[in-house]
């Protein structure tokens, strides 16, 4: 099934363009795109996207995530007896 949608085609640019507007490479747009992040159209072989899209992703942090803090270790009590001075008489 295909479906009909409508485009403004003054809007998709290469990848390689993509690319010179995020400062990243090639390689990077096209596993944008194949993660779908950035939504690809494929007219006449040509893989384009929209300039909208990629000026507007905002990359995820990514990785790992953090471990959370251990616990602070409990404070040791002295278990010195404190003594006061005995008064003189």
């Amino acid at each position: 099934m295909v479906r009909k949608i409508t485009i403004d085609l003054d809007d998709l640019i290469s990848q390689k363009e993509a690319a010179g507007i995020r400062g990243c490479s090639t390689q990077t747009i096209n596993s944008l795109v194949k993660r779908r992040k950035i939504k690809a159209y494929v007219i006449a072989g040509k893989t384009l996207v929209s300039r909208k899209e990629v000026t507007n992703y905002i990359p995820s942090k990514g990785g790992r995530p953090k471990k959370a803090l251990p616990p602070e270790p409990a404070k040791k009590i002295s278990s010195r007896r404190v003594t006061r001075p005995r008064k003189s008489n």
